[in-house]
């Protein structure tokens, strides 16, 4: 968890929470790049505080297994689609899961910042001029690997809560 002052921020890895973090920065909001978005950090978001915003992020799950596919130079042994289709099959709704341990007053998808994030900053009152720092901090842009459209249908049913919930597609 990192404490803006305006609010809180935690997400699970995998979801873009070092951009998110990154963007904070160039902005004023925090004084060191830091990169403790995860689980180390995760006890303290667990003690609730009234008082303060909460924000975390959400990632489509194919980008999520994506990342984590490249991360992992153990799960390449296996093709992407071939990940994929085996995530599906033996961890169904783990990605929803992990999601939902983030209990956050504000949720926002990463395919929707930075202008997610530039409205959340707007409405707390931070100056134009600071917000307009977050378009300074490029996004990482994935290489799509293209999977079987029957492995894209059976992620879908196995995180289809996230998809439903998320508007993804």
């Amino acid at each position: 968890m990192i404490d803006y002052k305006l609010f809180e921020f935690a997400a699970p890895h995998y979801t873009g929470g070092t951009w998110f973090n990154g963007a904070c920065c160039a902005v004023g909001l925090y004084k060191d790049r830091l990169f403790p978005i995860g689980s180390a950090q995760f006890d303290e978001w667990k003690k609730p505080n009234p008082k303060v915003l909460r924000v975390s992020l959400v990632r489509h799950p194919k980008d999520v297994l994506l990342v984590m596919w490249n991360a992992n130079k153990k799960l390449q042994k296996y093709s992407f689609s071939e990940f994929v289709f085996l995530y599906s099959t033996k961890h169904p709704g783990y990605i929803g899961n992990m999601f939902s341990r983030y209990k956050a007053d504000i949720v926002q998808r990463y395919e929707d910042c930075p202008w997610a994030l530039v409205e959340l900053l707007d409405s707390l009152g931070v100056p134009k001029h600071l917000v307009d720092r977050v378009h300074t901090i490029p996004k990482q842009h994935l290489l799509q690997l293209p999977i079987k459209p029957w492995v894209s249908r059976e992620l879908k049913q196995a995180e289809k809560e996230v998809f439903d919930r998320y508007d993804y597609y």
